[in-house]
């Protein structure tokens, strides 16, 4: 087993790069710590000439952090892929970025060739388990024999919002029960295990779930600070998706009002979130 995590080596850098990275990075950060690690799966990262590829990787920004983990960093070959596409000047050399959608074909050329694959944040976007499926077993494809694919991602509640309920659980469960208006599903993230098993091509099939903590007990000044920023993204988030499909969940005021509440849980207690991770090997 190659070398894992060293959050303290890492804490915490950044990319320079658009809002919306700055707060994947910082996504980035939150999960590492609650779940101990970057790598949860035993991948040698010892090797040389290591492949890794980032599915839904954003600005790379995950790869550099894995780079900092290898024992042959400069002979490793790194690739993320985005739906969008993203500025490759301040990535190492060898840190590519290719513009792909999850939904597609990866090039041929590409099947039985990397050590790693690792996806974060993603399968919520899948519409149904059978499309997060067939994305899955594209993946699976593209491993050598031997080689680890580790899915992570995070979970909202849904039901019925109570009055009664602190604010986080109201905002969440209003996330949560919104996502299928968006044709996204967050209900896949608490099945990754089963998602690898029943991909198929894979053994070694391990799960593991964290509590992420945004705001107070986040662990330190900088990550209860990130928690503060990503509560008001995921704020705007359901802002935006309110004032434009119209749920009929809350006037703007009600929202607002939640918000404010919202922020106050999070300073006095903090707010919880529910984070899933599962990883495989391909047999040898």
């Amino acid at each position: 087993m190659g070398p894992q995590a060293d959050t303290k080596k890492s804490e915490f850098s950044f990319l320079g790069s658009s809002s919306e990275a700055k707060r994947l990075q910082s996504q980035h950060h939150l999960a590492v710590n609650a779940f101990g690690g970057q790598i949860l799966c035993p991948a040698d990262l010892s090797k040389p000439s290591f492949r890794a590829l980032d599915s839904c990787g954003a600005d790379g920004f995950w790869l550099t952090e894995l780079r900092r983990q290898l024992a042959h960093p400069d002979s490793a070959t790194l690739i993320g892929t985005d739906i969008s596409s993203y500025p490759t000047d301040a990535l190492p050399s060898n840190v590519s970025l290719i513009q792909h959608n999850m939904m597609d074909a990866y090039p041929e050329d590409w099947a039985g060739t990397f050590d790693l694959v690792h996806q974060r944040a993603a399968v919520a976007f899948h519409p149904t388990w059978e499309t997060a499926l067939e994305a899955t077993r594209r993946q699976v494809a593209l491993l050598k024999p031997g080689a680890w694919i580790q899915l992570v991602d995070s979970v909202l509640p849904t039901g019925a919002v109570d009055p009664a309920d602190p604010p986080s659980a109201r905002f969440l469960k209003t996330m949560g029960n919104a996502m299928p208006s968006m044709r996204l599903n967050t209900s896949i993230g608490t099945r990754l295990d089963d998602l690898l098993r029943e991909a198929g091509g894979l053994e070694a099939v391990q799960t593991s779930r964290a509590t992420v903590r945004l705001g107070r007990g986040a662990g330190s000044p900088l990550l209860e600070e990130m928690g503060y920023e990503e509560l008001e993204k995921m704020g705007a988030l359901v802002t935006m998706a309110v004032e434009k499909l119209g749920y009929g969940v809350f006037t703007k005021e009600e929202l607002q009002g939640l918000l404010g509440e919202l922020r106050e849980e999070a300073r006095r207690e903090g707010v919880e979130l529910e984070w899933y991770a599962a990883w495989a090997r391909k047999p040898l």
